[in-house]
């Protein structure tokens, strides 16, 4: 993953770009918990408005597999298939772990 290449695009300095990704990554962290809330309460309107709130603060910042998901989530939320979504959750997680584990 190329910070700097990430940065240019949104036409910032990397440092700045950084200080950004931690913040994505603290939110989006609690946005999960609020996320796995919502499929354990079986509330999926807000499975589906936690997800559309990560799947747009990661298109913004091009962690595109991330948005991938998060749309995913979404779409899974409408059909009322749970069971996938927590699925497509994990795999966000793993993403922020990699991003988290690139950044430090």
């Amino acid at each position: 993953m190329n910070f700097n290449e990430m940065a240019k695009r949104l036409e910032m300095e990397e440092e700045e770009f950084k200080e950004i990704i931690r913040l994505f990554l603290d939110t989006t962290h609690g946005d999960l918990t609020k996320l796995q809330s919502a499929i354990e309460e079986m509330d999926y309107e807000k499975v589906a408005k936690t997800a559309h709130s990560i799947k747009g603060a990661s298109a913004n910042l091009g962690f595109s597999k991330i948005y991938e998901l998060a749309k995913d989530i979404e779409m899974v939320a409408r059909e009322r298939n749970l069971k996938r979504a927590m699925e497509f959750s994990f795999l966000i997680k793993d993403n922020l772990k990699a991003i988290n584990d690139e950044l430090y």
